[in-house]
């Protein structure tokens, strides 16, 4: 299990979207909480994470609240097609700014980013 862990998981207890929910756990939606999240009761394994409905829920609300926009730490966690968190949130709020990052730390003590992250 620890090496096949390797492919969906950053980290102990982090998993990318994409393999979620976890084999043997059932997904659910806390109302009070407003949070969405699975359970695997065998294990006593709770994960906590956005679903497409919640993200949809989430793009709905930063929308109406007219807020710049949404983001997110990792495409290659997401799942594809109508699955996919970020064409569901793009599909709320209507577009994908596809400028690049502007990334300029000429005063870094790394060379890389002192460089503008050139190879």
């Amino acid at each position: 299990m620890q090496l096949l862990s390797f492919w969906f998981s950053r980290e102990a207890g982090v998993y990318d979207f994409k393999v979620l929910p976890l084999a043997g756990a059932h997904e659910d939606y806390d109302h009070e909480a407003g949070a969405s999240y699975s359970y695997d009761p065998a294990k006593r394994h709770l994960v906590t994470y956005d679903t497409v409905d919640m993200v949809r829920r989430k793009a709905e609300w930063i929308k109406r609240e007219r807020l710049g926009g949404a983001m997110w730490w990792e495409s290659s966690a997401d799942k594809p097609g109508d699955q996919s968190l970020i064409l569901n949130v793009v599909d709320v709020m209507g577009t994908l700014e596809r400028d690049e990052n502007c990334l300029d730390y000429p005063e870094s003590k790394y060379d890389n980013l002192k460089n503008g992250l050139q190879g």
